[in-house]
């Protein structure tokens, strides 16, 4: 019960924090500080400099893992900026993890199956934010909603350049890496939200047994502020 009330604390805090952000969106004056803070998130996030060296070759852009689109707002505003002929995809069921989405590789002492379970549910009024972000700004944002099972089909036929992953477990990984991976561009990037994660151990063990036989290495990009973990597909 203590936890039930924990998560709709938390939760509230959360709505409360993104509706004073959309409400900015409502004027001009709001927007222009709005922006000058998503420049500056932009600027200090290694996650951007490798997305906009990425931007330089051939296909769409994709965050596989959304929950209340904080950096999916980051990279929408900078493709929109740097190459508004691209496709900002953002994949999410915005309802938490799919039955037997979290594996015995995700789990750890005080974070058991049941607990994880329980995260990232607090986000079915995202889609219509993101969706007034990108209307307001004039990106090309695409949101598919549903499980991985559902989405990745759907944008199989794309060519990207640029994955963002941001799933969180073992088998969201893999799923994410299966069906894309080949869909990105020779040179493509792709950043790994939870690689060395301690909270997320299934993270790295999925992506380092997917990209070990490929002969594709890991690196972290410290050249701004928040450091990224991304691999280049060769």
């Amino acid at each position: 019960m203590f936890r039930n009330f924990l998560r709709s604390r938390r939760k509230a805090k959360r709505i409360a924090s993104d509706d004073a952000k959309d409400a900015l969106l409502a004027q001009d004056e709001g927007r222009r500080h709005y922006l000058a803070g998503l420049s500056g998130e932009c600027a200090a996030s290694s996650l951007i400099s490798l997305l906009e060296q990425a931007l330089k070759l051939p296909g769409d852009v994709v965050e596989c893992g959304v929950y209340r689109g904080a950096s999916l707002r980051r990279i929408a505003k900078t493709v929109g900026d740097r190459a508004p002929d691209k496709t900002t995809f953002g994949l999410d069921s915005f309802e938490g993890f799919p039955d037997g989405g979290i594996t015995a590789s995700d789990t750890q002492a005080f974070r058991s199956e049941e607990r994880l379970m329980g995260k990232f549910k607090d986000a079915d009024d995202v889609p219509r934010r993101l969706e007034r972000f990108a209307g307001t700004f004039e990106l090309q944002l695409d949101l598919r909603k549903g499980y991985f099972e559902h989405t990745l089909p759907g944008i199989a036929d794309r060519q990207f350049c640029f994955l963002h992953i941001d799933c969180d477990t073992y088998s969201g990984h893999k799923e994410v890496l299966e069906a894309l991976y080949d869909r990105l561009t020779p040179g493509g990037i792709i950043v790994f939200d939870d690689y060395k994660a301690e909270a997320w151990p299934g993270a790295t063990k999925a992506v380092d047994e997917f990209l070990g036989p490929r002969g594709v290495d890991v690196r972290q990009d410290t050249s701004r502020a928040e450091p990224a973990w991304y691999a280049v597909k060769p």
